[in-house]
């Protein structure tokens, strides 16, 4: 029963108002849940139904380990291996999430070395969306971070030149190891 009153008469659990609000706020979570679930169909409509990823059996495929894929595939970023199949590509996540691309699907892609930069990174714009986590996505990349950034604001940099030195050589045998396996990936 709803009155304009708010006393509570005898026998009844709790007063009216308290009813009322309690079926606004229930009324409100339906209306939520079928905005939510009506805008998910409606971008889900125009997607571009896709052809199966080919897997090739053989070990020779081309691979890259311990890349980060942009967008997220969840909340938190997570490595994972980018493989290349009969007709398209397949990153696996450490968690197990897939993703392909097929090869038929890349409108363009770009591969970009860490010359000056602090990534690595494959990108590729599709032709028409893929759909992974609950949003439709054109744009996919796929890198690795070569160096970092490390300032140095002490005085005496004499005591740690050959620190500096090794780390530096190390950082640039490391750059040239990546640019050289995501250059014969790409070739291959």
């Amino acid at each position: 029963t709803y009155r304009s009153s708010n006393q509570r008469e005898p026998g009844q659990p709790s007063t009216p108002s308290t009813n009322l609000n309690t079926v606004f706020r229930l009324i409100k979570e339906v209306q939520k849940k079928f905005r939510s679930r009506e805008a998910e169909e409606k971008e889900k409509e125009d997607l571009v139904k896709q052809d199966k990823l080919e897997e090739s059996r053989s070990k020779g495929n081309p691979k890259l380990k311990d890349l980060y894929m942009r967008p997220n595939i969840v909340m938190k970023r997570m490595t994972g291996s980018l493989e290349a199949h009969v007709n398209g590509f397949r990153y696996t996540s450490v968690r197990g999430d897939k993703v392909d691309i097929l090869y038929n699907n890349i409108k363009h892609a770009f591969f970009q070395p860490c010359d000056g930069e602090l990534v690595i990174l494959l990108h590729f714009h599709l032709k028409n969306a893929i759909m992974f986590g609950k949003k439709k996505h054109v744009d996919v990349q796929f890198y690795t971070e070569v160096g970092e950034i490390n300032t140095d604001l002490g005085k005496h940099q004499h005591m740690h030149d050959r620190d500096d030195l090794a780390a530096e050589q190390s950082e640039r045998e490391l750059r040239s190891k990546l640019k050289a396996a995501f250059k014969s990936f790409t070739e291959k």
